[in-house]
C-alpha cells in the first residue's frame, strides 16, 4: 500500500479543532472530568513509585476477571503498540472504518495490514474477514461509525490460531454495555481494550487497560518499561471501577442516549444527508455529499471531525459529537443551510448502489492448470458458515474425462456446502445477501459466454463483440457490488505459447483483461503455483 493511502492514519479529531468555534470534533465527554474523580486523582502520592496492585484488582473485579488477565496501559494507544510489537502475525486485518491507531501501530512495527472495508450502513458479517487472518482489530462501538456490532457476531470471529482485538473505548456509551465482550474470559484468543479517556474526560492522563488470557498479558507486560502507568492514573483506575462510578456511568449513558436521539431526529429531517441511524456512541457519522462541508460549517461557527482520513470514507463524511439539545438544534440548522446551498465548488458523487447495500469481500485466486488454485480457494472459505459452490463448467456426457474431473471437485467439497450450476453469475451475486460464494471458474464461464456470443467462430456475428463486452461489464459490476464474500477462481494466462487460432488468441486476451478488471476491484488477489499460494494483494 502506498504512503499516500496511509497519510491519514495519524490524523485525530483534535487536529480539526478551530479556536472560537463550537467543538463537535472531539468525542471526549464535553462536561469535563467529574470533580470527585479529579479530587481522587490529585490525592495520589507522587513521591512513591507506582504500585499497580489495587488498580489491577479493581479492574479485574469490575469485569469478573482474574488479576492475571489484566494489563494496565498508558491509554489504549499503548495497548495497540504493545500488540503490534509483541505479536508476529502472518495475516493482520483491520476492520474499517475504525480508529486508525491499530493500523498505524501495525505498520510502524513492520507488519503488512489487510483492510476489510465495511460499506454503509457498516454492518459486520464474520465471513468478510479472511479465513486465514490470525490477528483482527475491530472497534465496538466503532469510531467513527458509531455502530455497535452484536456481541455474538464478534465472538464468531474468534477461532483457534487467531487473536481478535476489540477496542471498547466507547462500550459504556450503551447503558448496561449489552454488546461488550470484556467479561468473556473463556476465549483465549479474545483481547479487549478499554480506555478511561472518553467517558471520564481523562485524555491528558493517558490511562486504559487490556483484558486477555494470562499468556498474552505476560507477553505484552514484558514489552512494557518499568512503572508504565503513573500513580494518578492508577488512582483513576481504582475510582472508576467502583460501584458508585458504575451508577454514574449508567446515568450518564441514559442522558447521552436522549441527547443522541434528539440530534438524530433533527438530522433525519435534512434532505441530502445520509447518516447511521442506529448510532450507539457519543457521536454520529454523516455523509453530506459535499467535499468542503467542514469549511462551510466553520462559517456557521462549528468544527467537526473530517471523515476522509478513515479508510473507507471520503470527502463529505463528517463525525459529529453529541452535545446538549440546544447545541444540536443550532448545528442542525447550520447544516441544513449548508446542504440547501448546494454542492457548488466541491461536490462528492456517491454511487446509488453503495447507498442501498453494503459491499462484501472479493477474493480472486489465479493459477495455471493443476496449480492447486481451486483447492486454495476452498481453504480460504473453510471457516465460512455457509458457502455456495458456483460451478460454471458445462457437463458433456460424451467427455468421460471432463465428467470425472467435475465429480472429483464435487466430492472434495465440505458436506455442508451447497452447489449452484449456472453461468448467470451476475444474477447470483446480485441476489446473494448471506453466506459466501465460490465461483469455479471464471475461465469456464468466459468460454461458455464466448460460445453463446458466437465468438469462437472464425466468422463472428456482427454483434458478437458487443454482446461479449456487455456480458463482461455486467459480471464485473456485480462482482464489485456483491454484498457477500465472493471467491473467484480463474486461470492466469499469457505465460505459455501463443494460441494457434484466432479464436484461441481472442479467448486468451479476453480472459487476461477480465482477470485484470476483477483484480482491480478485489480485496485479495492470490497466485497459486505448483500448489504454493502467494498473496499479491
Amino acid at each position: 500500500m502506498h504512503a499516500p493511502e496511509n497519510a491519514g492514519l495519524a490524523h485525530h479529531g483534535d487536529a480539526d479543532l478551530v479556536p472560537g468555534l463550537v467543538d463537535l470534533a472531539v468525542n471526549v465527554r464535553s462536561s469535563g472530568t467529574p470533580n470527585w474523580l479529579a479530587a481522587r486523582i490529585r490525592e495520589a502520592d507522587l513521591a512513591a513509585y507506582p504500585d499497580q496492585g489495587a488498580a489491577v484488582a479493581a479492574v479485574a473485579a469490575r469485569h469478573r476477571r482474574s488479576a492475571d488477565e489484566v494489563l494496565l496501559t498508558a491509554g489504549a494507544a499503548e495497548a495497540f503498540v504493545l500488540l503490534a510489537r509483541a505479536l508476529q502475525p502472518r495475516h493482520a486485518v483491520v476492520v474499517h472504518p475504525q480508529f486508525t491507531e491499530p493500523e498505524a501501530a501495525l505498520r510502524a512495527a513492520g507488519h503488512q495490514v489487510d483492510r476489510v472495508i465495511l460499506r454503509f450502513p457498516f454492518a459486520l458479517h464474520p465471513t468478510l474477514v479472511p479465513a486465514d487472518a490470525d490477528l483482527v482489530f475491530i472497534g465496538n462501538p466503532t469510531n467513527p461509525t458509531s455502530v455497535a456490532h452484536p456481541r455474538d457476531v464478534l465472538l464468531q470471529l474468534v477461532r483457534p490460531g487467531r487473536i481478535v482485538v476489540v477496542d471498547e473505548a466507547f462500550a459504556d456509551c450503551l447503558t448496561g454495555e449489552p454488546e461488550s465482550v470484556a467479561g468473556q474470559a473463556d476465549l483465549d484468543g479474545l483481547v479487549v481494550i478499554r480506555s478511561l479517556t472518553k467517558t471520564w474526560a481523562l485524555a491528558g492522563l493517558r490511562v486504559g487497560y487490556l483484558l486477555a488470557a494470562p499468556d498474552i498479558v505476560r507477553l505484552l507486560a514484558a514489552a512494557q518499561p518499568p512503572w508504565p502507568v503513573s500513580s494518578p492514573a492508577l488512582a483513576a483506575c481504582v475510582a472508576t471501577a467502583s460501584a458508585a462510578a458504575a451508577r454514574e456511568v449508567e446515568a450518564w449513558s441514559r442522558g447521552l442516549a436522549a441527547e443522541r436521539a434528539h440530534l438524530l431526529g433533527r438530522l433525519a429531517g435534512i434532505d441530502g444527508v445520509r447518516m447511521v441511524a442506529a448510532a450507539a456512541a457519543s457521536f454520529v457519522l454523516l455523509d453530506t455529499g459535499i467535499g468542503d462541508v467542514r469549511t462551510r460549517l466553520h462559517r456557521h461557527g462549528f468544527a467537526v471531525r473530517r471523515g476522509e482520513t478513515f479508510p473507507g470514507l471520503g470527502p463529505g463524511w463528517i463525525r459529529v459529537a453529541v452535545r446538549d439539545t440546544e447545541t444540536s438544534d443550532r448545528f442542525s440548522a447550520a447544516l441544513r443551510e449548508v446542504i440547501a446551498a448546494g454542492p457548488s465548488g466541491n461536490p462528492v458523487t456517491v454511487p446509488a448502489a453503495s447507498r442501498e447495500r453494503p459491499a462484501g469481500r472479493r477474493v480472486l485466486v489465479l493459477g495455471g492448470s493443476r496449480s492447486g488454485k481451486s483447492r486454495h480457494a476452498e481453504q480460504l472459505l473453510s471457516g465460512a458458515a455457509s458457502v455456495t459452490y458456483v460451478a460454471t463448467a458445462q457437463r458433456d456426457p460424451a467427455d468421460a474425462e471432463w465428467t470425472a474431473r467435475i465429480e472429483r471437485h464435487r466430492t472434495r467439497r465440505p458436506a455442508g456446502w451447497s452447489t449452484a450450476e449456472t453461468t448467470d453469475l451476475a444474477k447470483l451475486m446480485h441476489r446473494a445477501d448471506a453466506g459466501a460464494l465460490l465461483i469455479d471458474s471464471v475461465t469456464t464461464w468466459l468460454a461458455q459466454v464466448m460460445d453463446d456470443c458466437g465468438c469462437w467462430s472464425d466468422v463472428k456475428p456482427e454483434d458478437a463483440d458487443l454482446r461479449l463486452g456487455d456480458a463482461l461489464d455486467t459480471m464485473v459490476d456485480a462482482w464489485a457490488a456483491a454484498a457477500v464474500t465472493v471467491a473467484a477462481v480463474s486461470d492466469e494466462v499469457g505465460s505459455g505459447i501463443v494460441p494457434a487460432t484466432a479464436s484461441g488468441r481472442r479467448f486468451r486476451d479476453a480472459l487476461g483483461e477480465l482477470n485484470q478488471r476483477l483484480a482491480a476491484a478485489a480485496d485479495e488477489v492470490w497466485l497459486v503455483t505448483a500448489g504454493i499460494p502467494r498473496r499479491l494483494r
